[in-house]
């Protein structure tokens, strides 16, 4: 991978309706999470290098990414850091540019929070969440609750409500997970 960090605002492009609002604005975004995530930010930040990097994140659906060395191991209890990269890069996919300002900072959330926990354990899963931040990429993109039931290893979507049905959607889905225990689980 290469990084040359001098990447410049992109203009928007009016065909998909939304604004390109830049990288380097997600770039300044993205720091002010930091700071929104870790209480110890201040102290923590001056010693951080978080650059934007030009390549798009791995993976088919993924909105950003922030990489670091393996052998910088992060590691955090709350949200406090206790160790963290010496230098992150975030990566920035297009489609995350033309997300709406909340699904952005959601996005973002999310991988403020893997500077302390490179994995997606269940204390990350917890951060995030109480924090707001988007635990899936269906989360960032849309606010509306799932019901998913194991098919497998895995869950499976088979009903999505709007979130001004919430209620209804958490009965629906309750009755469902009694009826049939440990084959449905709720995602918010």
């Amino acid at each position: 991978m290469s990084y040359p960090f001098d990447y410049e605002d992109e203009a928007a492009d009016e065909s998909f309706g939304a604004p390109d609002i830049g990288r380097q604005n997600v770039l300044a975004r993205f720091i002010e999470k930091v700071r929104y995530v870790w209480s110890n930010a201040e102290a923590v930040l001056p010693q951080i290098e978080i650059l934007l990097g030009e390549d798009q994140p791995f993976g088919k659906g993924v909105l950003a990414g922030i990489v670091y060395s393996i052998q910088s191991r992060p590691e955090a209890i709350g949200q406090h850091l206790l160790r963290f990269p010496t230098k992150a890069v975030l990566l920035v996919a297009d489609e995350l540019l033309l997300m709406d300002d909340a699904a952005i900072d959601r996005v973002l959330i999310h991988e403020a929070c893997h500077l302390g926990y490179p994995r997606h354990t269940k204390e990350f899963f917890t951060l995030c969440r109480q924090l707001g931040g988007a635990v899936t990429s269906h989360d960032a993109k849309e606010n509306n609750i799932q019901v998913q039931q194991k098919v497998g290893a895995r869950y499976q979507t088979i009903k999505t409500f709007p979130s001004d049905e919430e209620a209804q959607a958490i009965a629906w889905a309750r009755l469902q997970m009694s009826q049939n225990p440990g084959r449905y689980r709720l995602s918010m």
